[in-house]
């Protein structure tokens, strides 16, 4: 299965949209692929079933949107502490946006991670994985 988990990052639970620009356009270009979001005020089962998607999927993109540097990704650390653990190399994690706390604790997976990608490079991870 190839999927795409969107995740958003902000102060507060008000200030995340519903679906990002770049998740609704991944969804148009590849429409069989399965899709899940979530942001950093959701409650212990949407971050399960994130967990329990990576595990299942063959191919998985990351997107994480970072709203503000300082956002806390509070009840998202389990899920990033296990991608560190199980050094994630299903896919790729990507941040659009700057989060320091995030940065210093995904940079370790290497290249699986990729931080600020222009846009015609997010174009082709998304391509090299879901093509």
């Amino acid at each position: 299965m190839k999927a795409l988990l969107s995740i958003q990052l902000a102060e507060a639970s008000e200030k995340v949209g519903f679906q990002s620009t770049y998740e609704n356009q991944i969804k148009l270009r590849y429409p069989k692929i399965h899709s899940f979001s979530l942001d950093n005020f959701s409650d212990a089962a949407m971050v399960a079933y994130a967990q329990e998607l990576i595990q299942q999927s063959e191919d998985i993109l990351i997107l994480v949107e970072s709203h503000h540097s300082q956002a806390s990704p509070n009840k998202l650390l389990k899920l990033f502490n296990r991608l560190v653990k199980e050094r994630f190399q299903k896919g790729k994690i990507v941040l659009i946006g700057k989060n320091a706390l995030l940065e210093k604790m995904i940079q370790v997976l290497g290249k699986s991670f990729i931080k600020q990608p222009k846009a015609g490079r997010l174009d082709d991870i998304v391509g090299n994985l879901f093509a």
